[in-house]
């Protein structure tokens, strides 16, 4: 019984409550707020296509940069994946990346997503990133979503 109760001490709130449970106390806490809006505030976004305009059978780059500030990182050691929804005027070398593809050094991490403009046409290209942003205390996973626009003329 202690190492259940060590371990929801160490859980958050919902191990608190469990804890309560255990000692047989009635729970006072409330669950804590999702971290995901406070830790945004510890990283900038870059989605951009390079070049943002381009020919039929031109080639490009989609780049996807982490750039932390205000004391966040971003850690190697973290996950983090890109995946991208892309119409028939963009072809995407691939439309999945993970570690291997990106580069990381504590302070930025950058995605460069390789593409060949199709067919002519505006493209949206859809991404999805997920990782971790994280501070001296604590990692928060963040979720977020960004749209790349592509002319092929």
């Amino acid at each position: 019984m202690r190492t259940a109760k060590r371990a929801a001490l160490a859980g958050g709130a919902g191990a608190a409550m469990l804890a309560a449970a255990l000692w047989g106390g009635a729970s006072t806490c409330r669950a804590e707020e999702d971290p995901a809006p406070a830790a945004a505030k510890l990283y900038d976004l870059v989605f951009k296509a390079e070049p943002a305009s381009l020919a039929p059978g031109g080639a490009g780059k989609i780049v996807v940069r982490i750039v932390a500030k205000n004391g966040g990182e971003v850690h190697a050691e973290t996950p983090i994946s890109l995946k991208f929804e892309a119409p028939e005027q963009v072809t995407l070398a691939k439309a999945k990346l993970g570690k291997p593809d990106v580069k990381i050094d504590g302070v930025s991490a950058s995605f460069e997503a390789p593409f060949t403009a199709a067919k002519a046409g505006s493209a949206s290209v859809k991404a999805d990133l997920a990782f971790y942003i994280c501070t001296a205390k604590a990692c928060t996973k963040q979720q977020r979503k960004g749209t790349v626009e592509i002319a092929v003329k």
